[in-house]
């Protein structure tokens, strides 16, 4: 009578096989590793909000070229210009706001 060999033990196998039968050893669950807190910003990393506002004779001027665009797309037709400068003060503040 032949026997044919047993074939050698997978190599991704970790757990020992025995005579009798393969027992399997569960996996222990691997420690996650503490998630990294941000460090309290300094003086250095805060921004300043202020300084994100425009000055006031910018704002006044982007306020102005923002009007122009709104009576350009109106064909600049007369009566308008307050509801376009309004218009455009409010888009602009939208922006800083």
């Amino acid at each position: 009578m032949q026997m044919s060999p047993t074939p050698p033990p997978s190599r991704r196998s970790r757990a020992k096989s025995t005579n009798d039968s393969a027992t399997v050893t569960p996996k222990k669950p691997r420690a996650r590793k503490a998630s990294a807190k941000p460090a309290a910003a300094s003086k250095a990393d805060t921004i300043d909000i202020v300084a994100l506002q425009p000055d006031p004779t910018e704002l006044q001027d982007r306020i102005a070229t923002t009007a122009y665009f709104l009576a350009a797309e109106r064909n600049f037709e007369p009566g308008q210009e307050l509801a376009d400068w309004l218009e455009a003060e409010r888009r602009v503040r939208d922006r800083y706001t």
